[in-house]
């Protein structure tokens, strides 16, 4: 515990059980006297291991026997164990002592006073002259009549005891009070010779130590004991009186020579002491010699820091100055700024109040400290009313719970906050509002403050629930339809399937009579005769059987693409190509075509449908040649992204792996791209071209198996080309 207080340690009570106590740089503006008196207030203050810390130049000899250095460079002291002053206690007398005089007033006063006036008689016939003096020997009482042994002297006035003492008692008082002080006991000495009234007389002199004192106090004592030598009144007469004086003459030198004896012994005494406490002086000063040494060292060090202090004191000025200047600018740009920011705040509630929208800004802890007029109007609340938290009063009961935990997810996070929640306005009516806030940070990412508005959407929410309401009756309207679309596309899908093997048998069906028309008619041909008109007859015959056949054998291979089974597999289209080829190379070689397809890869498809799907459309490019130029054919294959593709029914997200059939054909006309996919559709006669009119509707139909989509594009005279885009 530190304890701070006005408090004069000369004079006040001490403090008593301290740790420490620090006093430097004090002592050596007093003097010796008073230096002793406080080192001895502090030794009764400390505890018995408690520190005393003295300045530089400071030190403890006046009282060696009370401190104990600890570290001398440091000047801190240690309290010794020994005998030191007490503190002045007050007298005993207690209220119950006081209170017992009052009742007795008169029996009192009457004992006191026969006491006293025997005691004033006592003091005034028996008592010696004497005073008391503190420790520096200066006078503050004097008892009886001290005019006989003290006297001031001519000059300036002064209450020193050895300065008042007359001739021949100021070595003696010296000595008696130097033994009292130093063994704190009585001393006294007898036989000191003094010259009074012209007669020489002998004194005895007693110094007194008093106990219970703050401060030390001596009490001197000057007894006379006997006249040395006096003169006679009446000279005696004859031989006796010879005699007489003779003795009384030889007593008076003996008692001289025992005293002078008796001094010369005290003296002697005096002399040793003199000489221990010269030694004990000298060793003193030669330790405060050492300390002088040792603190002029260290003033000297002392000073050559100031010195470089004072150096970096004055570069320590420039730089104070320089920032002072600096702090002075700031301050003027803070200023300017402050004036700024509040005519940027003016600004902000000019515009926020001008603003129909709810306006308002609270600080980093999601306390309200703005609203913007036009909220102040909607509740026809005040702005004390609502701010803070405040604002829990309009919120809707049903929706305060999510609010606040929103709202503090919010301001814990940082995140935006937006929620859809209902307000009380003046009128009592709770009113839709999608409220939104924004937390503005700074440099360092900490929140500074949120910036919200509140919108009011109830006429939004009201055509909402009604929309809601119409789409859920919409919504049962189409399921309904599609429970109904369900059914109908099950009876859908069992007629397909009984139209696909209704299809099936009777193609296979009608393949048995066309082989017999085929082989009787085959038959008539070789082995009858018949004229050219019936030979002509037969032969369209099996032209016709012909023609019927490729009819059946397409309609069972579209018939087959819905009903077959769909494994697709990553295939090399080149091979399949190479394949296809093969089977025509009839076809190809009589009409001298080439067929380029070496940018071709791989595709995952179904491979025996693209196989009729590569077949039909290279088919198609030999069948629709110009017959004066040789068919070229091109097939190319690449994979690219969705996105790329210029068509907008293929999805962005996916890879196609898009193929490219080109051939310098006879060609189409535009307006035919979409129509060439029909069934049984047909650009040109039979007598001009062969076909059924179903290849292309298979073509189609297998890339709609692969979930893909293929378009055609062409003009008359420049051949035709085909895209197809197959997810990969």
């Amino acid at each position: 515990m530190c304890v701070f207080a006005p408090h004069n340690f000369l004079k006040d009570p001490p403090f008593g059980r301290l740790d420490f106590i620090s006093c430097r740089n004090v002592l050596i503006y007093m003097e010796p006297y008073l230096q002793k008196k406080a080192l001895t207030t502090f030794h009764y203050a400390l505890k018995p291991n408690g520190f005393l810390l003295l300045g530089k130049t400071e030190t403890i000899s006046l009282v060696p026997d009370l401190f104990a250095s600890v570290a001398r460079s440091d000047k801190l002291f240690s309290r010794k164990e020994g005998p030191g002053r007490s503190a002045h206690l007050a007298s005993g007398q207690s209220e119950t002592s006081l209170s017992r005089a009052n009742e007795n007033p008169k029996l009192e006063i009457g004992r006191t006073d026969f006491q006293k006036t025997a005691d004033d008689l006592i003091l005034a016939r028996y008592t010696p002259a004497g005073v008391v003096v503190d420790e520096a020997l200066d006078i503050v009482y004097f008892r009886g009549n001290t005019s006989r042994y003290l006297e001031q002297s001519t000059g300036k006035p002064t209450h020193n005891l050895l300065l008042l003492a007359k001739y021949g008692l100021t070595f003696e008082l010296r000595n008696l009070l130097h033994k009292a002080q130093k063994g704190q006991v009585a001393v006294s000495k007898e036989n000191i010779p003094l010259q009074l009234d012209n007669v020489s007389r002998s004194i005895s002199i007693e110094a007194i130590p008093l106990p219970t004192t703050v401060d030390p106090h001596y009490l001197v004592l000057f007894h006379e004991t006997d006249t040395i030598g006096h003169r006679r009144s009446v000279p005696p007469k004859g031989g006796q009186a010879k005699k007489k004086d003779s003795s009384a003459n030889q007593d008076v030198k003996d008692r001289r020579i025992h005293q002078l004896e008796q001094e010369l012994a005290q003296a002697r005494d005096d002399m040793r002491g003199i000489t221990q406490d010269q030694e004990a002086a000298n060793e003193a000063l030669q330790s405060a010699n050492e300390e002088l040494l040792s603190g002029n060292e260290e003033l000297q060090s002392l000073n050559e820091e100031l010195e470089t202090g004072k150096e970096e004191l004055q570069s320590t000025y420039e730089e104070l100055t320089i920032v002072n200047q600096e702090m002075i600018s700031l301050n003027e740009q803070l200023i300017s700024a402050r004036d700024a920011e509040g005519q940027a705040n003016k600004r902000f509630q000019f515009i926020a109040d001008a603003m129909p929208q709810k306006v308002w800004t609270a600080d980093p802890g999601g306390n309200i400290d703005y609203y913007n007029q036009t909220w102040l109007a909607y509740t026809g609340l005040h702005f004390k009313d609502l701010k803070d938290w405040g604002w829990k009063q309009i919120i809707h009961p049903e929706d305060w719970e999510e609010t606040k935990n929103r709202w503090q997810q919010s301001i814990d996070t940082g995140a935006d906050f937006e929620m859809e929640h209902r307000f009380l306005n003046a009128e009592g009516h709770y009113k839709w509002h999608l409220s939104r806030g924004l937390a503005q940070k700074d440099a360092t990412g900490a929140i500074s403050l949120w910036i919200g508005t509140n919108t009011e959407i109830d006429q939004q929410k009201t055509h909402q629930k009604t929309l809601e309401k119409a789409v859920a009756e919409r919504t049962h309207e189409l399921q309904q339809a599609n429970q109904t679309l369900a059914d109908k596309n099950g009876e859908l899908q069992q007629k397909n399937k009984e139209l696909e093997a209704f299809t099936y048998v009777s193609s296979h069906d009608l393949q048995e009579p066309l082989r017999k028309i085929q082989a009787l008619s085959g038959r008539i041909l070789e082995k009858e005769t018949l004229t050219e008109r019936g030979k002509d007859s037969f032969q369209r015959m099996q032209k016709a059987a012909q023609r019927m056949q490729q009819l059946i054998h397409d309609l069972l291979a579209f018939s087959h693409l819905n009903a077959a089974e769909r494994i697709v597999e990553s295939t090399d289209l080149r091979l399949l190509v190479e394949e296809v080829a093969g089977e025509l190379s009839d076809t190809m070689a009589e009409k001298r075509a080439t067929l380029d397809a070496t940018e071709l890869g791989s595709a995952p498809i179904i491979e025996f449908q693209f196989r009729q799907l590569l077949h039909n459309l290279i088919g198609n490019a030999l069948k629709f040649s110009n017959p004066e130029v040789p068919p070229h054919i091109i097939l190319k294959s690449r994979m690219v992204p969705g996105s790329q593709l210029p068509n907008s029914t293929l999805s962005p997200e996916k890879t196609y792996c898009h193929i490219l059939v080109e051939d310098n054909g006879i060609g189409f006309a535009p307006q035919y791209s979409e129509k060439i996919f029909a069934v049984f559709q047909r650009l040109h006669g039979r007598s001009h071209y062969k076909g059924t009119g179903i290849g292309l509707a298979i073509v189609k139909k297998v890339v709609e198996n692969h979930q893909g989509l293929i378009t055609a594009t062409s003009e008359p005279g420049k051949g035709a080309r085909f895209d197809i885009y197959i997810p990969a």
